[in-house]
C-alpha cells in the first residue's frame, strides 16, 4: 500500500502533502530522507507549534513521540505523522472559533468526535485484518511500510507499552492513549 493513501486517510490533501514535501526537502539539504532533531526543533518553533524558548519539555515531547523508531532523526514520515498531529488543521480551527464564540456542548461534542474519527481512521491503517485490535505482527507490516528499521525488540517494546491490558493486542482504546491529545 502506498504511504500516500495512509496520509489521505487521514485527511491531509494532495496540496497539504505537497507543501510538506517542500518544507521537508528545504531542511534535507543533503538529501538523505531525514532531518536532525534540532531542524525539527526549528521547523517546530518555525511554524508556531512551540513557542521558541518558551516550554523546553513540550518540544522534547513532541520530539519524542516524532521520532518513531527512536534513531535520533526525523524521517518524512515522521515528519508528516507529526504536522499532522501537531498543525492546526481548518477544520478543527473553523470549530475551535464556533465553540469561542458559542459554547454549546454539542459542538464540543462534534470536535471531540472528529478527532476521534481521525484518530479510527488511523487505527484501521494499522488494524489491518479489522478485527478491531492491532497485532504485533500487523503493527511491524505498518512500520515496514513506512521505511522505519525497528529491531524485533524495539517492535516488542512498543507493544509492552501499548498494551495496557496485556492481551497480546492494542485496541481502540489502548491507541488512543499512546497519543497526545490533537
Amino acid at each position: 500500500m502506498n504511504p500516500n493513501n495512509y496520509y489521505f486517510q487521514l485527511g491531509i490533501t494532495a496540496e497539504e502533502l505537497s507543501t510538506l514535501q517542500e518544507a521537508f526537502q528545504l531542511y534535507d539539504t543533503k538529501q538523505n530522507g531525514h532531518i536532525s532533531v534540532e531542524q525539527f526543533s526549528h521547523i517546530l518553533q518555525e511554524v508556531g507549534i512551540v513557542k521558541p524558548g518558551n516550554n523546553a519539555q513540550e518540544l522534547q515531547h513532541i520530539i519524542q513521540s516524532a521520532d518513531i523508531n527512536h534513531d535520533k532523526v526525523i524521517d518524512f514520515n515522521e515528519f508528516v505523522l507529526a504536522m499532522f498531529r501537531y498543525m492546526p488543521h481548518n477544520n478543527t480551527s473553523q470549530q475551535q472559533q464556533q465553540i469561542n464564540y458559542n459554547t454549546q456542548p454539542q459542538q464540543a461534542f462534534s470536535e471531540k468526535h472528529t478527532t476521534d474519527e481521525e484518530l479510527l481512521a488511523c487505527f484501521q491503517f494499522f488494524d489491518q485484518d479489522h478485527d478491531g485490535r492491532i497485532s504485533q505482527k500487523e503493527l511491524e507490516q505498518v512500520m515496514i511500510r513506512f521505511d522505519t528499521h525497528l529491531t524485533p525488540k524495539e517492535l516488542k517494546e512498543m507493544m509492552i507499552t501499548a498494551d495496557i491490558n496485556r492481551d497480546g493486542f492494542i485496541d481502540f482504546e489502548e491507541f488512543k492513549q499512546l497519543l497526545p491529545p490533537l
